[in-house]
């Protein structure tokens, strides 16, 4: 079972995400910005009060490369890019959970 999640008063360039597993919730965000008050880095902890999920965003003006995904053991990574955002979606849940998460996300922008 999936729900709907919807965090309020999120700042320009923070994550939103749209589809979360069932039980998970956010345990901590941590955003850094630049001297502008720009977001140039986030990190999203989320947890069932077992399992947990690393969500990174780091904004960036060059080309990185960026591969579409890994596998390493039982740990999965998903990685896509939304505008200049680079984001990862890493734990240790299947790899279609990771990418249902990485394709329901949103980055939020000024106009927001």
């Amino acid at each position: 079972m999936s729900h709907y999640h919807h965090e309020a008063n999120l700042k320009a360039g923070q994550v939103m995400m749209q589809w979360l597993p069932s039980n998970f919730t956010v345990f901590s965000r941590e955003s850094i910005y630049d001297d502008e008050g720009v977001l140039s880095y986030e990190f999203i902890l989320l947890t069932d009060g077992f399992a947990s999920i690393g969500i990174y965003l780091g904004h960036y003006t060059d080309e990185a490369k960026l591969t579409r995904g890994e596998q390493l053991d039982a740990f999965h990574v998903f990685k896509r890019t939304i505008n200049a955002n680079k984001i990862s979606i890493e734990g240790q849940l299947p790899y279609e959970i990771l990418e249902k998460i990485g394709l329901n996300i949103m980055v939020g922008n000024s106009s927001d």
